[in-house]
């Protein structure tokens, strides 16, 4: 481990290394926290990149691999909490943004947490390794990890506590390797703030009542569902485009009821005015 100078290790929990292995390990690597359990593992949920533990933030076993592989010094970078994270170099230069919640949780990217692992076996790397040390030809591509992150961790049953995934129970390592896969890719979605959300949710239903009004039934039917359509894409287009996301469901709901009681407001008002006896009919 001394001969590297990027090394990171997983801490799970609060257990910490005793006094004289912390030492080593410390010389010879970062020790940073997993911040993976089946609490936090559950679909759809986030999952957090920094603690605050010991009165400061401190960055994620992922979060400080992704820092040492883009060359990150943490004197310049910052942690903003309900804001963002800026990894920065020993120049200033800004080298990644990433949003964050205030509890230090970034919201998952569903489409890169779905895709799959592909590993390498243990033993196949060491014995090419010993075979190239050798001067034979190894694996093919084995060259190819140099210079590139290496996550080690354990897949073989029994040998780990499995993650609650979309796809079902994962190894803790590939959700590690996802997480750092989304934060080096910079598709880390950004949510929409409240205010603007809750803004934009009430004009979407008022525009829903309004088609509710028009007279002709179809008419006022086919609009509406075209606006679903359009709120359906939009959300969409604003997660891939701009990685910004605003749930839909929500919305959905809101343009259903909004039409379905405007509609029929308009309704019994109609029918109130056709029952009303006419006065003066003679004039």
């Amino acid at each position: 481990m001394a001969r590297f100078n990027s090394i990171v290790l997983s801490q799970y929990g609060s257990n910490t290394l005793p006094g004289v292995a912390s030492a080593i390990f410390s010389q010879a690597a970062h020790i940073a926290p997993a911040g993976l359990s089946a609490r936090t593992s559950t679909p759809n949920s986030h999952l957090p990149i920094v603690f605050f533990q010991e009165d400061r933030w401190l960055p994620s076993f992922a979060l400080q691999i992704a820092a040492d592989h883009l060359g990150a010094d943490w004197k310049f970078s910052q942690i903003q909490p309900g804001r963002q994270v800026l990894l920065r170099d020993a120049k200033g230069r800004l080298l990644l943004e990433i949003p964050i919640n205030p509890q230090g949780q970034i919201l998952r990217n569903s489409r890169i947490f779905s895709s799959p692992v592909q590993p390498t076996d243990f033993y196949s790397a060491i014995i090419s390794a010993e075979d190239l040390r050798n001067g034979g030809s190894g694996l093919e591509s084995f060259h190819e990890i140099r210079r590139n992150i290496i996550l080690v961790g354990s897949e073989a049953p029994n040998t780990y506590q499995p993650l609650l995934t979309s796809s079902g129970p994962r190894p803790p390592i590939h959700l590690h390797y996802h997480l750092l896969q989304q934060l080096l890719s910079g598709s880390t979605p950004r949510e929409l703030g409240h205010t603007f959300y809750l803004l934009f949710l009430i004009c979407a239903c008022l525009m829903a009542g309004a088609f509710a009004l028009i007279p002709s039934r179809l008419g006022s039917l086919s609009l509406l569902l075209l606006y679903l359509g359009a709120c359906a894409i939009g959300s969409y287009l604003s997660f891939d485009l701009a990685h910004t996301w605003w749930p839909p469901l929500p919305i959905m709901i809101g343009l259903l009821l909004s039409w379905l009681t405007a509609r029929c407001l308009n309704i019994l008002t109609r029918l109130e005015d056709r029952e009303q006896p006419e006065l003066f009919q003679d004039l």
